[in-house]
């Protein structure tokens, strides 16, 4: 049974009752966001690249920092925010901030077995998300409008900017669908049904 996310939780995002994120609710629109670790596995050659391209967005990573492996002219870039990592119950505002989400991993050894948890808590907030190919086994088979996938610097640009013109309700309750299916309520119960079947299996 694979890992799940949070998917309940990150949904809040779409509840009107959800407030936006305070610090980034004031960076100008859009905004490519990223939540999680910010470590070796980011690609900040590839985003200082895409910010150049996306003239008029604003690239927002909201998590913990391992600063050795962030680059000054990532950390001055004057559209490339760096927030603190927030409490788990702030997930929400933050998803709620971004227009599209991003996972900018580096494709190499260690990334390309990576299970995608972030692809499903962005989906769950509605959001369309662009993606570097570094697990093309698993995200080769979502489609276009839910994932967007890029292998250079250009691509990821010009994706994100083809994610946030298209975007659509109808879009948005499709990547929610997707994202209920891989939830720990839809695992907890793949779980039991396994149990259930090896159970059957042992008494025949």
């Amino acid at each position: 049974v694979p890992n799940a996310a949070d998917v309940e939780k990150c949904m809040k995002a779409l509840e009107k009752e959800t407030t936006p994120d305070a610090i980034i609710e004031k960076i100008r629109r859009p905004i490519l966001g990223y939540l999680g670790n910010i470590e070796r596995r980011i690609d900040f050659e590839l985003l200082l690249e895409t910010a150049e391209r996306l003239s008029e967005w604003n690239i927002v990573l909201v998590g913990p920092r391992e600063e050795q492996y962030i680059p000054e002219t990532f950390k001055n870039h004057p559209r490339i925010h760096l927030i603190p990592q927030v409490k788990s119950e702030e997930i929400p505002s933050v998803l709620k901030t971004f227009d599209v989400g991003m996972i900018p991993f580096k494709k190499d050894e260690a990334s390309s077995g990576i299970y995608p948890l972030k692809l499903y808590e962005n989906l769950a907030a509605g959001l369309p998300v662009t993606s570097t190919s570094f697990n093309i086994e698993i995200l080769k088979d979502f489609e276009e409008g839910v994932l967007y996938l890029a292998n250079s610097p250009e691509e990821f640009a010009n994706q994100a900017n083809k994610a946030f013109l298209a975007n659509s309700e109808e879009q948005v309750t499709e990547r929610v669908t997707i994202a209920k299916k891989n939830s720990w309520v839809h695992r907890t119960t793949d779980f039991l049904g396994i149990l259930e079947k090896d159970k059957k299996c042992q008494v025949h």
